[in-house]
């Protein structure tokens, strides 16, 4: 249900309210969400646009983690992918999380990405957490700094 209202075409504001709804009600049944249900939340939420709202529910699954809820556990698909991906669990949340500052034309956008790419490398060193970045992570982190509108920003972008 969740990836359903994650990958709807239709009405994807809805669609991320209804999906984050429903991880909530998950929560409140006392069912604990893995990694899959929070990615596609996320991916719900980078599909509208806000990235702010899609990095609020990526935090909220890593303190679930550190909670004790072992399948929250973050994936490299929690940084990367969608759903459609993230379900092979092998490198993809970091990349919905990136999607979302991508095509969210906010003005942090490419500062986010830099620090989420830190972040990779941080909880892949310090924890045992397998998200170093890979060649999607990186093409993404070129399209935030191609698609901003800051100044030197496609020179940053070729220079990655």
């Amino acid at each position: 249900m969740l990836a359903c209202l994650a990958n709807t075409k239709e009405n994807r504001i809805g669609s991320a309210l209804r999906a984050e709804k429903l991880l909530q009600d998950m929560k409140s049944w006392k069912i604990q969400p893995n990694s899959y249900c929070y990615n596609c939340v996320v991916d719900a939420w980078s599909r509208t646009g806000e990235a702010h709202r899609a990095e609020a529910v990526f935090l909220e699954m890593f303190e679930d983690y550190k909670a004790g809820n072992e399948s929250a556990k973050p994936d490299t698909s929690s940084f990367n992918g969608t759903t459609s991906v993230a379900r092979h669990f092998d490198n993809s949340l970091c990349l919905v999380l990136l999607k979302a500052w991508a095509f969210s034309k906010e003005a942090e956008a490419p500062e986010r990405a830099e620090q989420i790419l830190q972040k990779m490398y941080e909880l892949n060193e310090a924890e045992d957490f397998n998200v170093l970045p890979n060649v999607r992570t990186y093409t993404t982190r070129v399209m935030c700094h191609g698609l901003s509108k800051r100044p030197g920003s496609s020179q940053r972008a070729e220079a990655i």
